[in-house]
C-alpha cells in the first residue's frame, strides 16, 4: 500500500514539519507526567471539596454507592482524562504550532460527504471485527496471568459496573461524558493524533506506528486480561485515522463503540458485569471466520474509497 496517497502530511496540512518525531516523543512524555503531576493537585483538592480521599472513594464505590459518591467519582475520572489526555495534547499542539494547531492534530473537517461516508463505514468495520474481538479476548483470557492481574481486572471491573449505575437521565447523560466523549476525544488526540502519527514519520511504516500505538493505547487501561482485543480495537481506529486522513473519524467511532453500550445498559435491566465481553460465550468458528472475511473486505474498501484519484471533489469546507 502506498501510503504516500493517503491522509496528509504536516506540509499538506498548512504547517511547517521542522521538529523532529523523537523530539515531540520526549516533549509530550514529560508534558503528560507535568500535567499528572497537576491533576494530582486537582484530584486532591476535589477530594476536600467532598471531604473524602480519592482511594477511599474507589474503595467505597466498589462496595456499592449513592449518587452522590458515582458523581464524585466521576468528577475525577473527567479531570484525570483531562489532565492525561486532552490537555498536553492540545498544549503541545499550540505551542509548537500556534493557531494551526488543529492541523498538527489532523483535527481538520474536510469534505463532509467523504468524512461522513468514512465515519458510517468504519462503524460498520468495528462492528463486523465483534466477533473477531471476542475470539482474542477468550484467547487472552486463557493465558496463564498473575493472580494479582486477575483481581485487578476484578476490582475494575466491579468499580466501572458500581459507576455506570444511572438512576436518571442526567446520570445517564454524565456517563456518556465521562466515558464515552472524553476518552474518544482525549486518547484519540494522544495515541492516534500525536503519538501514531510520530512514530510513522520515526519509523517510515505506518503498519508498524499503528500496531505500537495500539499496544500501548491497550496497556494505559491496565486490563490485562482485554489486552490483545483493545489492542486490535486501537490498530482499527488507527487504521481509520490513516485512510480518513482526518481524526475525526476514529474519535466519532471511538465514542459510539462507548456511548452505544453506556446507552443500552442504562435501558436494560442487565448489569454491567453481566454484559461484559467476559460473560459472553466464545464465538464460533465460522463466524471467527466470516468476521475476519468482512474486516480484510471493508479494510481494503475504505483504502480504495479514500485514494485520491477516487475523490469526485476537492473542495475542502
Amino acid at each position: 500500500m502506498d501510503d504516500s496517497k493517503l491522509g496528509f502530511t504536516a506540509n499538506e496540512a498548512g504547517i511547517s514539519n521542522n521538529y523532529p518525531p523523537i523530539t515531540i516523543l520526549v516533549v509530550l512524555v514529560l508534558l503528560v507526567l507535568l500535567c499528572l503531576l497537576l491533576g494530582s493537585g486537582l484530584l486532591a483538592l476535589l477530594g476536600l471539596w467532598y471531604d473524602l480521599g480519592w482511594e477511599e472513594a474507589l474503595e467505597q464505590l466498589r462496595q456499592g454507592a449513592d449518587a452522590s459518591l458515582r458523581q464524585y467519582v466521576r468528577s475525577g475520572i473527567a479531570l484525570t482524562h483531562l489532565m492525561s489526555f486532552v490537555v498536553p495534547a492540545m498544549g503541545l499542539a499550540i505551542f509548537l504550532y500556534r493557531k494551526n494547531w488543529y492541523k498538527f492534530l489532523q483535527l481538520q473537517w474536510t469534505n463532509t460527504p467523504r468524512l461522513l461516508s468514512n465515519i458510517v463505514i468504519g462503524g460498520i468495520w468495528l462492528f463486523t471485527a465483534l466477533p473477531l474481538v471476542q475470539w482474542l479476548y477468550q484467547i487472552n483470557a486463557a493465558l496463564p496471568l498473575p493472580e494479582w492481574m486477575r483481581q485487578a481486572e476484578a476490582s475494575s471491573s466491579t468499580l466501572i459496573s458500581n459507576l455506570l449505575v444511572s438512576q436518571s437521565t442526567t446520570e445517564l447523560l454524565l456517563n456518556v461524558l465521562v466515558i464515552a466523549v472524553l476518552p474518544a476525544l482525549g486518547e484519540e488526540m494522544i495515541f492516534r493524533g500525536l503519538l501514531q502519527r510520530r512514530l510513522q514519520a520515526w519509523t517510515r511504516n505506518h503498519h508498524t506506528a499503528i500496531w505500537i500505538a495500539a499496544a500501548l493505547f491497550s496497556a494505559f487501561h491496565f486490563q490485562f486480561e482485554g489486552f490483545l482485543s483493545r489492542m486490535a480495537l486501537g490498530a482499527l481506529l488507527g487504521y481509520l485515522l490513516f485512510f480518513s486522513g482526518t481524526l475525526w473519524v476514529p474519535i466519532i467511532v471511538h465514542f459510539l463503540n462507548n456511548g452505544l453500550q453506556i446507552i443500552a445498559l442504562h435501558f436494560s435491566e442487565r448489569s454491567f458485569s453481566e454484559m461484559d465481553i467476559s460473560q459472553m460465550p466464545p464465538p464460533s468458528i465460522p463466524l471467527i471466520v466470516i468476521s475476519a472475511i468482512f474486516v480484510a473486505g471493508i479494510g481494503y474498501f475504505l483504502y480504495q474509497f479514500n485514494r485520491p484519484d477516487t475523490d469526485p471533489s476537492n473542495v475542502t469546507e
